[in-house]
């Protein structure tokens, strides 16, 4: 049966709704610092990373961090890749970002839309761990 826990599965998944917890609270802090700024300046990541030590760029992103690597591993395992699609993806909300902001105002709606995408993922990756623990309960 497919619902069935795999051993570590479920670490994983534990694992994944912490790293998203922190992407969450990383994304927070950097919006609240964006909406100090001029919304009709020019937006750089190396103000942001001199102001409060972190960027929107993958050295700082808890997902990154775990999940980040080369060639055919590129985000695998990311419950971002897993349920939506890899921030590298033409279509995926990070990627907007970078491409389309070039104010603080648009970070600011863009970025929302990232922490947005991530609050789902949580949800999502939460529903399944509830879901596969009622469904491993019934098979008791």
């Amino acid at each position: 049966m497919s619902f069935i826990r795999v051993k570590g599965k479920n670490e994983k998944r534990r694992t994944d709704l912490k790293l998203l917890k922190e992407s969450i609270a990383h994304w927070k802090r950097m919006i609240k610092w964006a909406k100090k700024r001029d919304p009709m300046e020019s937006c750089y990541a190396q103000e942001m990373l001199r102001s409060i030590e972190e960027d929107w760029f993958s050295d700082f992103c808890p997902l990154c961090k775990k999940y980040s690597g080369f060639c055919d591993n590129f985000c695998s395992g990311c419950p971002l890749d897993i349920f939506f699609i890899t921030c590298e993806g033409a279509k995926s909300k990070w990627m907007e970002l970078r491409n389309r902001s070039e104010i603080w105002m648009e970070w600011i709606y863009y970025a929302k839309r990232v922490k947005r995408q991530l609050v789902v993922t949580r949800v999502l990756v939460w529903f399944l761990e509830c879901f596969l623990e009622w469904h491993e309960s019934k098979l008791e």
